[in-house]
């Protein structure tokens, strides 16, 4: 079922063309596959990127975590293969989570639980986020499994460790902490009688603690860089009440129409994440809404589904209020929609053992019943008109053999197809279940008869199979079809273009800078070049103020852009063609990639390489990527410093380290000039350490310009000396007249705490399974009463 989900099936058949919902996705995520196996191999491992935006903590800077399965997999497989299959046992995990909370948790039988893992399979989870939404079913199942005093609760207890970790490892950290707060609420509410309520918080608590361990090296690099970081600027400041609510009830008005019914509704993958259950699938959930009343877990789940709007609904209503605590001003507790299509999938299947156990009733028994059923029916009827009017206006504007000649075409198209597909279902079950019921009453024979039900169960298992798998395999397309723009192919999106591999032989050995326009610049990832810009989640604030004044006579003339740069986005791109061409130089930008864009006249500025999209230039004015500055300008502060540097001529950004006050501490001030004799070249390069030889007449500062962040540290002549934030944003270090050689070298403490914790976290684990596992004949209630003996008890 798995290889048949999208866009895992899509990506078997066309490969690298295959249609894929690309969004953050080959834009952010995929390009570090390959670039940090490429690395590896080169260097051995290292904690330091220095590719993106003029360098980055390795650990800090991407969406998913670098200690991912993509990234395992890369190392064994293409970065192509790696992604597939990282997809599919995302997929494949989706499916078997649900299932296991439905049998085992919720004790729903089997065409129930199968319904609910199909669901599953076929519900698109957004690559970018991990794997933390589509198992939460599972860690609601571990939790349920820890409280079963019997041998073997020690497995669970353990898997709850690892699925933390797990879930840590390979997913954004928002949505990781809300699994984690959803998972506490279930162990609060829902009563278990076997291991006492205050036994089961202290295994949770000590079991994140122990995950949150073993994965200490990103977490801690993430809280070192995230307070002095650009999301720091995000503007939280919401849409307002109103627009909250309304956008709050349109978004989850596409839960129940899933394709758009009217402007602004539809298209769930906007959202990241296919909502919309399908027409075969609503009627059922809809009838779940009535069977919640018996069972703890099941009120939980229903409640949860009540809980999610709201608490979508509050998270945007706070967001103005985030940034007052800096740790929090960048944390997105809207993601808490993402919790949405797993909890959708388990009312479903709560819903058809609900058909089931009624029988030849169908949930006719009540008003209540009957009115939801009728309002899925009109749910999906409202659904159909609206796709077949769609369907019928595009026949009348073109030729039959037009239909599809357009992505929209087809996304319409396949919408009206696949709700068709679901109604049918829906009737044909129906007419099924009420004649298999007639005949097991009149027609039978008593033998017969005591089949039928699970013959019944058999038929419908097997029509919910193909029906479900078909609309959703449809449905998947036209979601993708009717939402174009965040649509991209590998081969048109991440695979290296002509321009880059040629760029790459000529660029990479001196490790020289691009700067790319009209391109996603962490593609240029695929061919190990080093840009001035790109897409990170994190990356200093230093370095983008320094890119804003980089990107000014764009950004200046262009408001829209200048607001989207300066108040949220963790983009440090080119938007446009005007930069300023000194400051290119002082970043050492030798090489500019552009792709469908005219580059303005610039003195030396000369053609190297052209195919019909893509023209490289090559900037000879640019500055080495090290050099000496005999000046040191001291400013007030870092506004001061970034003003003096946009008005500075080539020459003075060459010959002057500007720093600002407070990052003057132990910086002699120094006034000289440039002389023939001067040279500084970089001896070795590796990530984590970079070995400068200098020879110099006169003192001054050597720069490197790579991006300066806590951890770097620099030896001078094999004497400790400090890393000067110099031009704001780069590192500098202060030297004497003569001959020096500098080394600086990468070396983050809290990282270093972190894999020192990680390996605690480890040794924790395994200590704690040798000290859970229980004994055969060994039985050790934990939190109940002692009775005193009783006549006949076996005291011996």
């Amino acid at each position: 079922m798995t290889a048949v989900s999208f866009p895992v099936l899509e990506t078997l058949v066309r490969g690298e063309r295959a249609l894929q919902y690309a969004h953050d996705v080959f834009d952010d995520d995929l390009p570090r596959l390959g670039a940090i196996a490429a690395d590896v191999r080169q260097f051995g491992p290292f904690l330091w990127d220095p590719h993106l935006t003029g360098g980055n903590a390795l650990l800090a800077q991407w969406a998913l975590p670098p200690v991912g399965v993509d990234v395992a997999l890369s190392f064994l497989v293409s970065p192509l293969v790696a992604y597939m299959l990282t997809y599919a046992l995302l997929i494949f995990l989706a499916g078997i989570s649900t299932h296991l909370f439905l049998r085992d948790s919720l004790r729903l039988p089997p065409v129930a639980c199968f319904v609910g893992g199909v669901i599953a399979l076929f519900a698109f989870w957004h690559y970018i986020y991990g794997f933390a939404a589509p198992l939460l079913p599972l860690a609601l199942w571990l939790t349920d499994r820890a409280a079963l005093r019997k041998p073997g609760r020690w497995r669970a207890v353990i898997g709850m460790v690892g699925l933390a970790a797990f879930l840590l490892a390979t997913s954004q950290i928002q949505i990781v902490l809300l699994v984690a707060a959803v998972q506490l609420a279930y162990l609060v509410a829902v009563p278990r009688p076997e291991v006492h309520r205050v036994q089961g918080l202290l295994e949770w608590i000590l079991g994140w603690v122990v995950a949150v361990l073993l994965l200490a090296p990103v977490l801690f690099a993430q809280l070192v860089a995230i307070p002095d970081s650009q999301r720091q600027i995000w503007d939280l400041g919401g849409p307002g009440v109103v627009n909250s609510v309304l956008q709050t009830a349109e978004r989850y008005l596409r839960t129940i129409f899933g394709i758009p019914i009217a402007p602004g509704i539809g298209g769930t993958a906007d959202f990241y994440g296919s909502y919309f259950v399908g027409a075969v699938a609503l009627p059922f959930l809809a009838l779940s809404l009535t069977a919640w009343r018996g069972d703890p877990r099941r009120r939980f789940v229903f409640v949860l589904l009540c809980l999610l709007p709201l608490l979508d609904l509050g998270a945007t209503l706070v967001m103005r209020y985030q940034g007052l605590v800096p740790l929090l001003g960048s944390f997105q507790f809207v993601r808490v929609r993402h919790l949405v299509p797993p909890v959708l999938g388990i009312l479903t299947a709560i819903g058809v053992a609900e058909a089931l156990a009624l029988g030849p009733r169908l949930a006719f028994g009540n008003r209540a019943r009957l009115s939801l059923l009728f309002g899925s029916a009109l749910a999906i009827g409202v659904q159909v008109a609206v796709a077949g009017q769609q369907v019928v206006s595009i026949v009348a504007r073109r030729r039959l053999s037009g239909l599809i000649a357009s992505t929209q075409n087809a996304g319409w198209t396949l919408a009206f197809a696949g709700l068709v597909i679901g109604l049918v279902v829906v009737v044909a079950l129906i007419a099924l279940r009420f004649d298999l019921a007639s005949r097991v009453r009149f027609r039978t024979p008593a033998r017969v008869r005591a089949l039928s039900p699970a013959v019944a169960a058999t038929v419908v298992a097997v029509v919910l199979l193909g029906a479900t798998g078909a609309e959703r395999a449809v449905w998947a397309r036209s979601e993708r079809y009717l939402n174009r723009g965040p649509l991209g192919t590998w081969a048109d999106q991440v695979t290296p273009t002509p321009a880059m591999e040629a760029l790459a032989v000529t660029a990479n050995p001196d490790r020289q800078r691009v700067l790319v326009l009209g391109e996603h610049p962490n593609r240029l990832l695929g061919s190990g070049l080093f840009t001035t810009d790109g897409y990170e989640v994190i990356y200093p604030l230093r370095y983008h103020e320094l890119y804003g004044a980089l990107t000014a006579p764009y950004l200046d003339a262009h408001p829209t852009w200048y607001t989207y740069f300066h108040s949220w986005g963790n983009r440090a791109y080119a938007f446009g063609p005007a930069y300023d061409p000194e400051l290119a130089d002082l970043l050492g930008v030798r090489w500019v990639y552009a792709r469908g864009t005219e580059v303005p006249v610039e003195a030396g500025l000369k053609e190297v390489f052209r195919d019909p999209s893509v023209t490289v230039y090559e900037r000879p004015t640019a500055f080495p990527r090290t050099f000496v500055a005999h000046t040191v300008t001291r400013l007030p502060d870092r506004p001061a410093v970034i003003a003096a540097m946009k008005v500075a001529s080539r020459t003075e950004l060459q010959n002057t380290a500007y720093v600002a006050e407070a990052d003057a501490h132990g910086v002699q001030n120094a006034q000289g000039s440039v002389s023939a004799a001067d040279a500084a070249r970089i001896e070795s390069y590796t990530p984590d350490r970079v070995t400068i030889r200098a020879h110099v007449g006169s003192p001054g500062v050597l720069v490197l310009t790579d991006t300066i962040a806590p951890g770097w540290t620099a030896q001078l002549d094999g004497k400790s000396a400090p890393v000067i934030p110099v031009d704001d944003a780069l590192r500098g270090v202060q030297i004497s007249a003569g001959d020096h050689q500098v080394v600086l070298a990468y070396r983050p403490v809290a990282q270093y705490i972190g894999l020192v914790l990680s390996l605690l976290g480890l040794i924790t684990t395994l200590g704690w399974a040798v000290a859970v596992r229980d004994r055969p004949g060994i039985r050790r209630p934990v939190f109940r009463r002692r009775h005193p003996p009783r006549a006949g008890d076996d005291i011996g």
